[in-house]
């Protein structure tokens, strides 16, 4: 919403000239504007449910975790705890299941979604993401599977299909296509994706270590921000509460400068 003039400007004392702009615009409440229409959450929505679609279509996010304000959580998505999902993020689930594991970190502008339909008989569509897991930033995630301790480099694209084994590495920008999988503890990288090599001992410790650190910095994320996040706005809804819904007045409360 847009309030104007802009909020550090309506402290100033009035002058008689706001006063008379005031009453030319008809208004009589010379209330401050800032004061009367701030909304006390956020107006964007992290967490939306797709309640058309049934009960199961409404995003399950462990308090413990971070969402970053920014980031979309859409339909039948889990986000477990200590995980976090950072700005940018959209995560897609209105046909089947987006999960998150626990200590995993979606990075920024990193977009997760399900297939249109099953793709066989064995794998319904559902994207399921395990735990200590990386994914970095901007990578597209449809309808894969990933196992616990895998990190994905930043751009990576894992198509329909595609698995990875735990303690595994995604090089940045690789490329899996369609029904790949990558066996447990080897390093692939490429368009398309293709074997490098196998990881050492200390490289796969790393990928859990990587996890751990990141829960530690989505906290002191977490801290810097006032307005609730997560589902604060589902749970005003629930004791009756209008979120973001005010309206406005016919008229400004001050006129705009004349471009």
């Amino acid at each position: 919403s847009i309030v104007w003039p802009p909020p550090q400007q309506q402290r100033a004392t009035r002058t008689a000239e706001d006063e008379r702009n005031l009453r030319k615009f008809g208004v009589e409440d010379q209330v401050d504007a800032y004061e009367k229409y701030r909304d006390e959450y956020d107006r964007h929505r992290l967490i939306v449910r797709m309640s058309a679609l049934g009960a199961k279509f409404k995003p399950n996010v462990s308090r413990n975790t971070f969402v970053a304000p920014n980031a979309t959580i859409v339909g039948n998505v889990e986000v477990w705890d200590n995980a976090s999902v950072w700005y940018g993020c959209t995560l897609r689930a209105d046909r089947n299941l987006i999960r998150v594991g626990t200590f995993t970190n979606v990075q920024d502008r990193t977009v997760i979604e399900e297939a249109d339909g099953p793709l066989d008989e064995a794998h319904d569509g559902s994207t399921i993401i395990g735990h200590y897991v990386t994914i970095g930033h901007a990578c597209r995630l449809r309808a894969c599977t990933i196992e616990d301790n895998v990190l994905v480099g930043m751009g990576s694209v894992l198509d329909e299909g595609s698995y990875v084994e735990q303690n595994s590495m995604l090089g940045a920008r690789t490329v899996l296509g369609g029904g790949v999988r990558v066996p447990s503890g080897q390093l692939w990288a490429g368009n398309p994706g293709r074997y490098v090599r196998d990881l050492t001992a200390d490289e796969i410790e790393a990928i859990r270590n990587s996890a751990i650190n990141y829960r530690k910095v989505a906290a002191t994320h977490a801290d810097e921000y006032v307005l609730p996040y997560g589902t604060a706005h589902l749970e005003a809804e629930e004791l009756g509460f209008d979120v973001g819904t005010k309206e406005w007045p016919a008229k400004p409360l001050m006129p705009r400068p004349e471009s």
